[in-house]
């Protein structure tokens, strides 16, 4: 009952699976991320990414981003700062000696159950985070985006919210997300349109430069 394959992304000859239920010296369903590369026809395993301590229910790989040597996995069911499920995304660079943890993202306003990490897109310097049943745009369960970037140090950093233009509640806004380029696309998979109740629907921002 890991659960490995829950979530998969792959860059080059570098492969990641999320297995969000393995159990580890953190508790059961602790979650990993397991990394392999290729050598021809042949995938290796390379890596086993869990948290440190880690904790029962984390879930660590609900989501993996590949980007060269760039990878952020989620744990959307994370306790942040007492806050329960409020959820984080770690970023991990490779290196010759693997991969190694370069930052912890959390949402600003950290909110008990809203699930930051639920969905996640990594785009070069930028990473948006979904945080589905957060309440920042004022309905229950409206759903937001968080974006950050790296800078030149190395290091992340929250830049901005992306709230849907028409929040309400339960929309879960932030369900998925994917960037293209200088937009992103957000799916609200429970928004109420025209075509009837939880019909759900899209929305495409244009993105400011990084930095």
């Amino acid at each position: 009952r890991d659960r490995f394959g829950a979530s998969v992304a792959i860059s080059g000859d570098t492969l990641a699976v999320g297995a969000r239920s393995r159990d580890t010296s953190g508790g059961s369903d602790a979650g990993a991320v397991y990394v392999f590369a290729r050598n021809g026809s042949a995938w290796t395993e390379t890596d086993l990414i869990t948290l440190d301590p880690g904790a029962e229910g984390d879930q660590l790989g609900w989501r993996v981003e590949l980007d060269g040597d760039t990878m952020i996995a989620t744990a959307p069911f994370e306790d942040v700062d007492g806050v329960t499920d409020a959820g984080a995304a770690y970023v991990y660079t490779s290196s010759a000696g693997g991969w190694e943890q370069r930052a912890r993202l959390t949402a600003p306003e950290p909110q008990e159950g809203s699930q930051f990490g639920v969905s996640a897109a990594l785009a070069g310097s930028r990473v948006l985070i979904g945080d589905e049943f957060a309440d920042h745009a004022g309905p229950v369960d409206s759903g937001a985006v968080h974006g950050y970037a790296r800078d030149e140090s190395g290091g992340w950093a929250f830049e901005f919210t992306i709230v849907s233009p028409d929040p309400g509640e339960d929309d879960h806004f932030g369900a998925s997300v994917i960037v293209a380029g200088d937009q992103a696309i957000i799916g609200a998979q429970r928004d109420d349109t025209e075509l009837g109740e939880n019909s759900g629907s899209l929305s495409v921002f244009a993105l400011p430069p990084p930095g």
